[in-house]
């Protein structure tokens, strides 16, 4: 009988970072691998379930070889991880692989000297850049591998030629966190030579001024959510030139939303945030800013330069392939801790 690895996340529905990086990192590489998945989500989709699924996650560490977690929050890697050393003790802490979300873990672990020295313990922590990488190391934790949060390269586009009108996608979660409030400014002041659409969930206390904004500039289009686990994702980002992407929320790694742009055969606008300038370097791969109405007018004035940009994104693309990383992924998976 083949040795049980064992997947604990959150994938989807609902579509969120943590779900889309699960389940495509499951299909792309761990699937065929005898890997069982644990599937966290199922306490918000159906709490009465919680009791059920915490039992299923003792009994499955306590027969799983190898376990990856691929959770979204702190609370939860410290529970899981504190589960495991109860239940096989602290050797067996190295046959964990913790898939990182986000870019905020190595701050984590400088506040809360618990979850520092669980990091300690694991076999990997598989990180999404250097800088986190760095910040953990400085802590003491040297058991890291780089990992980008990647996609899978089926059904890749290469860039489009540019039309008079650049035309401009914003692809995520719709709310002040993300920049929306920018874009909002942008589309205020920049009158003509470009068209906006609009895609992802409108966060609750957003929504009546997003909906204000949409009535207010009927130019601008609204798409809803779209599904970014398919392929289709590229298809429908290739109609588009450049991806906006503002953010200043304090929890962004590598956005899945700027791979999948380079995978698209488009290029990004995005803030000088976190680790935004290790995904799109700037003047090569995208514009870097936070003037989000001078790097717009910018690439509406200039075609060429963005016709540069679009194909350099592309040409990037294999930096953030799940393919790229598979035999390290595997790596995870056949480890023996007596």
């Amino acid at each position: 009988m083949k040795d049980l690895n064992l997947y604990i996340g959150e994938f989807p529905a609902p579509f969120n970072g943590v779900s889309v990086k699960n389940s495509l990192l499951y299909t792309e590489v761990f699937s065929k691998h005898n890997v069982k998945i644990l599937d966290l989500a199922e306490c918000k989709r159906q709490p009465w379930h919680i009791p059920f699924v915490f039992l299923k996650l003792i009994f499955e560490l306590i027969v799983a070889e190898n376990v990856l977690i691929g959770v979204g929050t702190d609370k939860r890697r410290k529970i899981i991880l504190g589960l495991q050393r109860i239940l096989r003790g602290k050797k067996r802490l190295k046959n964990i692989t913790l898939v990182a979300m986000g870019g905020r873990l190595h701050l984590s672990a400088q506040q809360d000297r618990l979850f520092l020295n669980q990091l300690k313990e694991v076999g990997t922590i598989l990180v999404e850049t250097n800088g986190i990488e760095s910040g953990l190391k400085i802590l003491g934790i040297t058991n890291t591998k780089v990992i980008p949060n990647c996609r899978t390269l089926k059904g890749e586009q290469a860039p489009r030629m540019v039309n008079d009108k650049v035309k401009f996608v914003y692809f995520s979660v719709v709310c002040a966190e993300k920049g929306m409030d920018d874009i909002v400014e942008a589309v205020e002041n920049i009158k003509e030579g470009y068209t906006l659409d609009i895609y992802g969930e409108i966060v609750e206390r957003y929504k009546a001024k997003f909906l204000e904004f949409l009535n207010n500039h009927p130019e601008v289009k609204y798409h809803g959510v779209f599904d970014s686990t398919t392929e289709k994702v590229y298809s429908e980002l290739n109609q588009y030139d450049v991806m906006l992407f503002p953010t200043h929320w304090k929890g962004e790694g590598v956005p899945g939303t700027l791979v999948e742009s380079k995978i698209s055969g488009i290029t990004a606008i995005v803030s000088d945030w976190n680790f935004n300038k290790e995904v799109v370097i700037d003047g090569i791969e995208g514009i870097v800013s936070d003037n989000l109405i001078n790097a717009m007018q910018k690439l509406i004035d200039d075609k060429n330069l963005l016709m540069q940009l679009k194909t350099n994104a592309y040409r990037s693309r294999f930096r953030y392939s799940t393919k790229t990383y598979e035999e390290q992924l595997l790596l995870c998976i056949e480890r023996r801790v007596v």
